[in-house]
């Protein structure tokens, strides 16, 4: 999307939910600017706002996760002009603020999809969060060591004394429709659920590629003596192919072979 299209519709934006104008870009800079002309003011500003207080207070390993089953009329409109949705199945929005880490959206939308819930919206990026020491947020913009962050006039580096930084993923989702959930509840702690899977994959992800990569050394320097060159050399083209990006590691497990009769 072109920032700088979009910029006096952001610009209204930050002014009527009272930030800055980097937040308004960094929550919305990924919808296309078509989409983005599209959708009333009262609407972006409502996806501004809610994704602001979501986020107001969190401590780091901690996600803020809010379900809002009472949308705005600027929501349920757009919607059934642009979407087809009727307001009689205008769904549920879910906001969730967690640490940034790798298959946070994908394995959100897989979850809810998987219980029958159907994607509206969904607005994802990735900031750079500046907190205070009780997790208070002081600002937000978009974490530029992304795609399409932007740096815009009279940004400072500088962090206010006390402050940190923290790269989250901001995740903005409207479901219509709600799909088999028992309630707001229900979808509350299906997020949690799929956010502590999230954080064991994450944390062990490189270490599982690692090791597929140290054992593809190990078959070219010590191969077993018992199986052909060849197949050694397919089985190390395969484990080099599975990580470089390939396959999503999530476990694996090792075998004692034993000599058994000389086999």
């Amino acid at each position: 999307m072109s920032v700088e299209a979009s910029t006096p519709v952001l610009s209204e934006v930050a002014e009527r939910v009272g930030v800055t104008l980097e937040v308004a870009q960094g929550v919305l800079g990924d919808i296309p600017a078509a989409e983005l002309e599209g959708k009333s003011l009262d609407h972006l500003a409502w996806i501004v706002r809610g994704q602001w207080r979501a986020a107001a207070e969190r401590r780091q390993g901690e996600p803020v996760v809010v379900v809002e089953e009472e949308l705005p009329r600027s929501l349920v409109a757009d919607a059934v002009e642009h979407a087809g949705v009727s307001s009689l199945t205008s769904g549920v929005v879910v906001r969730v603020v967690t640490d940034d880490t790798a298959f946070v959206v994908d394995s959100l939308v897989a979850a809810f999809t998987a219980r029958g819930a159907g994607i509206g919206d969904l607005v994802h990026p990735q900031m750079r969060a500046v907190r205070d020491d009780a997790g208070r947020l002081i600002t937000a913009t978009r974490n530029r060591k992304r795609q399409g962050a932007v740096r815009l006039p009279g940004h400072s580096e500088e962090l206010p004394a006390g402050a940190h930084e923290v790269a989250e993923s901001w995740v903005y989702l409207h479901l219509s429709p709600e799909g088999e959930f028992d309630g707001s509840q229900d979808m509350v702690e299906t997020v949690h659920k799929v956010l502590r899977d999230v954080r064991l994959a994450s944390e062990d992800w490189q270490s599982m590629r690692d090791m597929a990569l140290q054992t593809a050394d190990d078959l070219e320097n010590d191969p077993p003596v018992s199986v052909p060159e060849f197949a050694t050399a397919d089985v190390r083209r395969f484990l080099h192919w599975l990580a470089d990006d390939n396959f999503t590691f999530l476990g694996y497990r090792e075998y004692a072979l034993d000599v058994v009769d000389g086999e």
